[in-house]
């Protein structure tokens, strides 16, 4: 579908003119140009360098930040933050009515669809024709739909070609391999199907070589708005020869769009080298396993909640059947899938109409195409489920765990058939939930001096969550680790928050700081909220060495406190599903 432009760095290396010529000036044109540039190079290259670390560029793409477009700007990542204002400056993204983003919340096919082909000039004029043409592409695509040009434009061009029903399905949510797939098509990157391979694998290695990927996503896993934007616009940077430079922005570096950089990026930007590029944007694949404990959203597809090795140690095995049983009968599960290592699916349960408890969920397949087992590997395999919604029959706080897991192979070779099970290992529990935190970082600097007197500010934490609609996450009780030399006093400790005046009263006992029944206006989360702690700090006469630094330490387990205590509105939970420590703010000497 495009051109592909010269990278930054070639265009630096062989002072080519910067950005992607305009698709109306001919090959011939743009060979005269490119001519006259590399005259000015032989003949001048003593002052090459000077002219260089000049303000000389001019990008194809608007990298101009436009964070304040959407009410929810606190809440993005820098790479985030990057990708939405290349999307909105290119007008292919905007926000919900109430001016929010919302980069954590999950996306479906066909919004997918209207954002990577929006995105595209190539895809302009196929676009235009179909938003004026009043015919099918798919049969659950209808002329009137919103979405109708997006997915029509791209099934013309052979971006797309829909499922094995000749349905495109735009309610379903996309995942990061079909997204892999329509991008690698829609930028033509000429990925072929690959025998004895997913797939799924030749799309995703492909956008990998090129860097791409995003890190630490499996294949099927559902994305979010601010990964697909990110996805989006990395393809966008890439194919008008600036990803280089997409990269440098994403880590922060400032340079605008007008043209202007300082010497220190343009050494930075063309000393990178496409290997690494590509290093820096690799995926670190993690598919989840072996399974470990989570906070379940209702409503939402799953982590794995349990997960088994299975050996072919005989011959090959084709899976003909899978066999789970949880430990209790739940309200909160609609669908459980069968899934592979590389995050794909492999089945789809359904409760054993023979078990009156409930409890057993099984999957029949045929022959023909099952899923193989390879001899003398390790074959580890996942549960994940399906939650029913808030008022769906979903519910708060409940318990799900795994009790058993097995399946029903068939010899490749003989075509023998037995039972496979797994080692007799304890499978996690996880805790629905309607709201979970899902980061907390310092809000402050990393280091500071030490701050002496009445009402100093300590330590500041930014919380950042998510909520299903109608649902409020509230912190209600805080436990802080507190380390210091004996002689730096500390009194009088209160929690508050960036944006109000109100203050609790917390409690200190040796070195911890406990503030409990934090009201919801402090404790409020909302998507993101910074909380403050606060005390009267006091030095001891001949003091040496002297810090502070606060600590929120315990994430907590499924049973035991941790250092945050929070409530959907409904369930009261005491862990965060974080790594220990879950943050440390300023150290202060």
């Amino acid at each position: 579908m495009y051109q592909k432009c010269p990278s930054l760095h070639e265009r630096i290396l062989y002072f080519l003119p910067q950005g992607c010529f305009p698709r109306s000036v001919s090959h011939k044109k743009q060979a005269a140009i490119r001519s006259l540039f590399l005259y000015h190079f032989l003949t001048m290259r003593r002052f090459l360098l000077p002219i260089l670390l000049l303000p000389v560029f001019a990008f194809a793409l608007d990298y101009d930040d436009r964070s304040d477009s959407y009410t929810d700007s606190t809440a993005f990542s820098s790479e985030e933050s990057v990708a939405i204002g290349v999307l909105t400056n290119e007008g292919a993204v905007q926000g919900y009515p109430d001016g929010a983003f919302r980069p954590s919340r999950l996306l479906n096919r066909a919004e997918f669809m209207k954002i990577a082909v929006g995105s595209s000039a190539e895809l302009t004029e196929t676009l235009e024709f179909y938003q004026g043409y009043e015919s099918s592409c798919f049969p659950d695509v209808r002329f009137s739909s919103w979405f109708h040009p997006y997915v029509c434009a791209a099934e013309t061009e052979n971006i797309i070609d829909g499922y094995p029903d000749g349905y495109f399905h735009p309610e379903r949510n996309v995942n990061y391999a079909e997204a892999m797939k329509i991008l690698t098509n829609m930028y033509g990157y000429g990925v072929e199907p690959e025998a004895g391979k997913a797939w799924y694998l030749p799309y995703i290695e492909a956008a990998e070589e090129r860097g791409m990927a995003l890190d630490g996503i499996r294949p099927g896993e559902e994305l979010r708005r601010g990964q697909m934007v990110r996805l989006v616009a990395a393809f966008l940077a890439e194919a008008e020869g600036e990803l280089e430079l997409y990269r440098l922005m994403e880590r922060g570096e400032e340079i605008s769009s007008s043209g202007s950089s300082s010497s220190s990026s343009l050494s930075s930007l063309s000393s990178l080298s496409p290997s690494s590029v590509l290093s820096s944007a690799s995926s670190i694949f993690d598919p989840g396993f072996p399974a470990r404990s989570h906070l379940l959203m209702l409503g939402q597809r799953t982590e794995p909640i349990g997960s088994a090795s299975f050996f072919a140690s005989k011959e090959p095995m084709l899976i003909r059947g899978v066999t789970v049983v949880m430990e209790d009968e739940y309200e909160s599960i609609d669908t459980m899938y069968l899934m592979d290592s590389h995050g794909v699916q492999i089945g789809r349960l359904s409760l054993d109409p023979l078990d009156q408890t409930d409890l057993t969920w099984k999957a029949s397949f045929a022959t023909e195409g099952a899923y193989r087992l390879e001899k003398d590997t390790e074959n580890v395999l996942g549960i994940e489920v399906l939650l029913k919604g808030r008022n769906e029959g979903g519910v708060s706080e409940e318990l799900i765990q795994v009790d058993s897991f097995r399946l029903t192979v068939e010899g490749e070779w003989t075509h023998s058939t037995y039972g496979n099970i797994p080692a007799d290992i304890p499978f996690p529990q996880n805790q629905t939930t309607q709201a979970r935190i899902l980061s907390v970082t310092n809000a402050l600097a990393a280091e500071d001096a030490l701050p002496v007197g009445t009402d100093q500010l300590v330590a500041g934490f930014t919380f950042k969550g998510e909520e299903l609609n109608q649902v409020d996450l509230r912190i209600t009780e805080l436990t802080f680790g507190i380390s210091r030399p004996t002689g730096v006093q500390a009194t009088g400790w209160e929690l508050g928050a960036s944006d109000t005046n109100t203050k609790s009263p917390c409690s200190i006992s040796t070195n911890t700081v406990s503030c409990s029944s934090i009201p919801s206006e402090l404790g409020t989360v909302n998507g993101m909220r910074t909380l403050r702690l606060f005390a009267d700090i006091a030095l001891t006469s001949g003091t040496q060495n002297a810090f502070l630094q606060i600590s929120l330490n315990e994430p907590g387990t499924i049973g035991s406190n941790g250092a945050i205590r929070w409530t959907d509105g409904t369930g009261i939970y005491t862990w965060v599903e974080l790594p220990q420590p879950v943050a440390r703010s300023t150290r202060f000497e």
